[in-house]
């Protein structure tokens, strides 16, 4: 290639040696088409580079320590990134972040360990590092003080940045994860001392009413739950396909009670055939380990939490065994405990995420619909909404504790108003009349 050249995510940077100073030039290349240059004419950030390098009269060598160069240099490559779609974004020149003023690579690293008591401190610095400041470097900032100056810019970024891999927006489901990155790690800035009070700020960013109206927030599971009847269906249906296969029976079976208890796939995962009590005046079962992937902690396979769930930990959670009825759960639960070693984790395979995958195959098996375990927490939450009175003592509380949430707000947001079994229980009160 020519002298200066280099390739970033499909856009080509050559340099040109003048009399006093070198001039750059871009080129942006999708696929085998012949690459696209950019006129430093019209694009005015290229036009600005070219401007600086005249004035400061920089080679290609000085230009590279130069950081009004290098700045403005990174926002031509994201403003091309954006106009032209680019989808190797990802691939763009490593970004420098030690800047005169502060060293970004370090805290860093420090505020991973820091978020170490949460349950995603690689997903923070992962969105520090690729979303977050790329961009407020492209800005000019050099160090997290500086950030502030951009903070209604920030929250517009949120809404039209594009997605590393590809040339889509972020869903506005991911907005809150973003948002919370940012304003976690100005937290951390603050306690550290690299920031002031008044240089620590937060951004929110709200889907708007139309947003609503064009249906960007509807959930993809909305009205994806199974009806108390249909619960039953499908234990009828297992008892039927695997009648001659036991085994196959034993674990379809262990499926459907993480099915019909709503647990979360962690907590399934770290259920043991001990914690099973369908024989007690009150029939129960503990809610004890909790069995995580350890990506998201930095760690390889899967960590066991001991005695926690999503939002308890140091003590085991007694749950009363009630849907889709007793009957139906202390048949399941007796036929487990008495084929299965009470050592053993009822779901052998241990692993979080083949749980949706196994279910999937015994739905398939026994020709009934397939969920996902989180519309079986929609389900449970739903069919106790619509069955307070008979399973619950009419008291939303109880349905709450069920599923082991601490406020029962939270247990409303998992109730799928739109669920057919809202209509029929109407039919119902009418029939009686």
């Amino acid at each position: 290639m020519a002298k200066g050249s280099s390739t970033i995510a499909g856009v080509y940077f050559h340099w040109r040696a003048g009399k006093s100073c070198d001039s750059l030039r871009a080129f942006v290349s999708k696929g085998r088409e012949l690459p696209l240059a950019i006129s430093a004419k019209v694009h005015p950030t290229l036009k600005a580079i070219n401007r600086l390098l005249k004035a400061k009269q920089l080679r290609e060598e000085s230009a590279s320590a130069n950081q009004e160069f290098q700045k403005l240099k990174h926002r031509l490559e994201q403003e091309l990134k954006s106009q032209f779609g680019l989808k190797s974004y990802k691939a763009m020149e490593k970004i420098e972040l030690k800047t005169k003023q502060f060293d970004f690579d370090p805290v860093l690293e420090e505020f991973k360990i820091w978020k170490e008591t949460t349950a995603i401190p690689v997903d923070y610095h992962s969105y520090m590092k690729d979303f977050w400041l790329p961009w407020f470097l492209g800005k000019g900032c050099t160090h997290p003080s500086e950030f502030i100056e951009f903070r209604d810019d920030a929250e517009f970024y949120v809404t039209t940045a594009k997605k590393m891999r590809n040339d889509e927006r972020y869903a506005p489901a991911t907005y809150n994860v973003l948002c919370r990155t940012l304003n976690q790690f100005m937290v951390f800035c603050e306690k550290r001392r690299y920031i002031n009070s008044t240089e620590k700020f937060s951004i929110w960013v709200r889907i708007t009413l139309e947003q609503q109206k064009n249906g960007v927030t509807l959930k993809r599971r909305a009205g994806e739950v199974y009806s108390l009847a249909e619960l039953e269906e499908i234990k009828v249906k297992i008892d039927k396909t695997y009648s001659n296969q036991p085994g196959k029976k034993l674990d379809a079976y262990k499926l459907y009670f993480g099915v019909i208890v709503g647990l979360r796939r962690g907590n399934f995962a770290g259920l043991k055939i001990a914690d099973l009590f369908p024989d007690e005046k009150i029939p129960y079962f503990f809610v004890r380990d909790n069995i995580i992937s350890g990506r998201s902690r930095g760690k390889k396979g899967y960590i066991t939490q001991k005695n926690a769930t999503k939002t308890t930990a140091g003590k085991a959670i007694k749950i009363p065994m009630i849907q889709p009825s007793l009957l139906v759960i202390t048949e399941i639960a007796r036929f487990i405990k008495a084929n299965s070693d009470s050592a053993a984790r009822l779901y052998s395979a241990k692993k979080p995420d083949r749980i949706a995958d196994d279910w999937k195959i015994v739905a398939k098996e026994c020709n009934f619909r397939w969920l996902t375990p989180m519309d079986w927490r929609h389900s449970y939450a739903t069919i106790g909404a619509i069955h307070l009175a008979k399973l619950y003592k009419s008291n939303p509380m109880l349905l709450s504790y069920c599923c082991i949430h601490k406020d029962y707000r939270t247990t409303q947001e998992y109730i799928e108003e739109n669920a057919p079994e809202f209509i029929d229980a109407f039919f119902a009160l009418f029939a009686d009349k």
